[in-house]
């Protein structure tokens, strides 16, 4: 989740020249991940559960949750945008690591600590200095479902100006050939996969260790470059609009296939037609480029923030909030966990040393 939306400034704050397309899709992407941790929270995603939902339900469900899951390769594409496109010397490096990587390492630091304070308050956790140490120094994963994020994008930031150099050393069509081979092992092979498993067909296993890429993640990051070099600027428009919808329906698809046939399958950012469908809306965006307000700047400014306060709000009021209807349940715990965690992000604390460490902002 990149806080960089300029040129050539790290975390361009509201006086400065913002890529207005990149401020609504960072907006639309904040909202996916707070949708998604709240439709898993408010319906139980798993077969035992899903197996007594009317198929009106099933699909509501999958549905949402789906939409949610385009806000992460969203974030990762706007990475590869904003930052893959330059040339990365020994001075340059520095620079980065100053202002990206050692402050956002900072911020996480201070959230593990804040996450396992909490848990011990609602989850009733035990206070473990050594789990916490496990937790700070990535040896074990924090008991909080968005922190998986963390890691993988410090770890993104640490080769991210070699990987930088790499592709600018290197011609579009090598790397349009090594990219197919890779996205087909970590993206096409997983989604195979899970068809697979549902027709109780033996599943593939992909010997090819593509994981010196970057993995699926480090994939979508690359994307984005691709995007920012125009490698697809003569696909008709069209192409975007079918990729974006087949993609999202092939994706709520095969999730309730997978349901049907008794596979719990709730759609992860290795699924092909999902990454399909979220880079079909990047583009669009970025051919259509709708003027953003001050609003959607601010809202796109406190991502980050947002994306790291809201997990324990949405579990509180989760929590406290008793309604019958799902649905109902859902569009108010939705709105309610943005609305908390956009306001603690932008108005507590004004002074600007703590916003940066807590919120990166």
């Amino acid at each position: 989740m990149n806080t960089e939306n300029t040129v050539n400034i790290i975390g361009g704050g509201t006086g400065e020249k913002r890529i207005q397309w990149i401020d609504i899709l960072r907006a639309f992407a904040i909202c996916c991940v707070i949708l998604t941790h709240t439709t898993e929270r408010v319906y139980q995603l798993n077969v035992s559960a899903m197996l007594t939902y009317s198929v009106q339900r099933q699909i509501f469900s999958i549905s949402l949750f789906t939409i949610g899951r385009l806000g992460v390769p969203i974030f990762f594409f706007i990475t590869g945008y904003l930052l893959l496109d330059r040339s990365y010397d020994e001075k340059n490096c520095v620079k980065f690591y100053k202002r990206n990587l050692i402050g956002l390492l900072i911020t996480t630091e201070i959230w593990v600590i804040i996450y396992n304070c909490f848990n011990m308050w609602f989850k009733g956790s035990e206070c473990d200095v050594f789990t916490l140490l496990k937790n700070m120094t990535f040896l074990k994963n924090t008991d909080m479902s968005h922190m998986w994020y963390m890691p993988v994008i410090l770890g993104i930031y640490l080769l991210l100006p070699f990987v930088a150099n790499a592709l600018q050393n290197s011609g579009a069509r090598f790397q349009k050939i090594i990219f197919i081979i890779a996205f087909s092992y970590l993206f096409v092979v997983p989604e195979v996969n899970v068809i697979f498993q549902s027709l109780n067909i033996e599943s593939l296993n992909a010997l090819l260790d593509v994981s010196f890429v970057g993995g699926a993640y480090g994939l979508c990051v690359v994307m984005g470059y691709f995007s920012k070099k125009n490698y697809f600027e003569k696909k008709p428009i069209v192409i975007w609009w079918i990729l974006t919808i087949v993609g999202y329906f092939a994706t709520v698809i095969l999730q309730l296939f997978a349901y049907k046939n008794q596979v719990g399958y709730n759609v992860w950012y290795n699924n092909a037609t999902l990454v399909m469908c979220a880079y079909g809306i990047f583009e669009l965006s970025k051919h259509y480029q709708i003027p953003s307000n001050r609003i959607v700047s601010n809202l796109s400014l406190c991502s980050f923030g947002i994306f790291l306060v809201h997990n324990p709000i949405n579990m509180v009021l989760l929590q406290n909030l008793t309604l019958e209807r799902y649905s109902i349940k859902l569009l108010i715990a939705f709105i309610i966990t943005l609305i908390v965690s956009w306001a603690v992000v932008a108005i507590f604390p004004r002074k600007k040393m703590i916003s940066k460490l807590l919120f990166y902002k």
